[in-house]
């Protein structure tokens, strides 16, 4: 089989500025490289270190596309000129010397990495036998927007990272032969990364931050945005640390928007010194030894989580989890992996209980911590990822 990866036009792969995405098109490299099962390209944004990095790879070419243009700002006004007119189309440089690339090859498939609006104009313009699949990590493809059935409908496949994607794609399609094109593959990682390296404590977080050992460490990392509920969190751990004083509060990751970082630090400042620290920045191979300092790890996403990466690692690192019920979370935290609380007017009281809940009771997070370990390993674990998706491809004929 002759396979095409298109990636996006944000980050470069390999994936050496980050990105959920691109980590996950890393995986799919890697097990190709261990074992070679498809002639594989990847289509990736220019980049001189991803580039460098890529050279050490025998299995995977790549084609590194030039996106710098005069015509970048044009297009990004156009395009959206058109949303707000309701015209679904996407004029991209990188999108058009994609293709320029493409239409010089022959592949059984061509996977697009996360952009809906690629697909049509791959679809259109590349070989007649070529087949396009959506590999599709957003709640995008969905009854509400009106765009998504002829997406659907330009697809030979979809590619849903969950159940809950699946579900929201097979309702959102219109025929019958658009509603089988979806399949379920979900996200993975690298087990061998996150996992507790002992069963001693990992104090290396409280060595560096100062943080008393008889502190039980309350964890948030990812994306530090308004839809990831981080307010809601620290609202809700200063009604925790009223009834529990031996909690404190850890939270790292980026926070995007300045009037967020305000509110949030208004929301930090009613709370006593020392009970909280913040890291904006920690180098991804560090993750799993910042998750392995953790007592309890609250994640509580406000919308629908399309998967939930920081869930799965949290999870394989075999920590408690405490996130909301809504998405593709249960899937991840069902079955006594985690705690699950509601997202109604309750919420900061649901995710203070649970809080108070967990560090009271040793037992329940041993048991949630080793049913959430379970679960990573048998089902989402990078090992075999490559040969699931190709199963999956080959299963649009059925």
């Amino acid at each position: 089989m002759k396979l095409a990866v298109i990636c996006t036009e944000k980050k470069p792969v390999p994936s050496v500025s980050g990105g959920a995405v691109e980590t996950l098109v890393d995986l799919l490299i890697d097990n190709n490289e261990r074992r070679k099962q498809v002639d594989l390209d990847v289509y990736s944004m220019e980049h001189s270190d991803a580039a460098r990095l890529s050279r050490r790879l025998s299995n995977t070419h790549f084609y590194y596309i030039n996106t710098r243009s005069p015509l970048n700002h044009l297009y990004h006004f156009f395009n959206r000129l058109l949303n707000k007119c309701r015209i679904h189309q996407c004029r991209s440089v990188y999108l058009t010397r994609v293709v320029k690339e493409l239409k010089k090859h022959r592949y059984d498939w061509i996977i697009v990495e996360n952009r809906p609006f690629f697909v049509k104009t791959i679809k259109k313009r590349c070989h007649d036998r070529t087949r396009v699949a959506l590999h599709l990590h957003n709640d995008v493809l969905c009854r509400e927007n009106r765009y998504a059935s002829r997406v659907i409908r330009d697809c030979d496949k979809i590619l849903s990272v969950s159940k809950y994607i699946h579900h929201r794609v097979t309702e959102a399609a219109f025929h019958e032969i658009d509603r089988k094109k979806s399949v379920v593959l979900y996200n993975r990682i690298d087990i061998s990364k996150f996992r507790s390296p002992s069963h001693r404590r990992n104090n290396k977080l409280r060595e560096k931050f100062g943080i008393s050992l008889e502190k039980n460490i309350v964890l948030y990392y990812g994306r530090i945005k308004e839809q990831k509920g981080v307010w809601e969190l620290v609202r809700a751990f200063e009604r925790a640390l009223e009834k529990n004083p031996d909690l404190y509060l850890f939270l790292f990751g980026e926070i995007a928007e300045p009037s967020y970082k305000k509110r949030l630090d208004t929301a930090l400042r009613h709370l006593p010194d020392p009970s909280f620290s913040i890291a904006e920045y920690v180098d991804h191979d560090r993750v799993p030894e910042y998750l392995d300092s953790a007592d309890i790890i609250v994640l509580p996403s406000l919308w629908g989580e399309a998967f939930g990466l920081t869930i799965a690692e949290s999870a394989a690192m075999g920590k408690p989890v405490v996130s909301l019920n809504i998405g593709a979370i249960p899937e991840l935290l069902g079955d006594g992996c985690g705690l699950l609380v509601d997202n109604d007017e309750l919420l900061i009281e649901r995710l203070s209980e649970a809080i108070l809940r967990l560090a009271a009771d040793r037992e329940l997070r041993e048991a949630l911590a080793a049913n959430a370990r379970q679960k990573a390993v048998s089902q989402f674990s990078s090992d075999g990822y490559l040969t699931d998706l190709i199963a999956k491809l080959e299963s649009s004929q059925d």
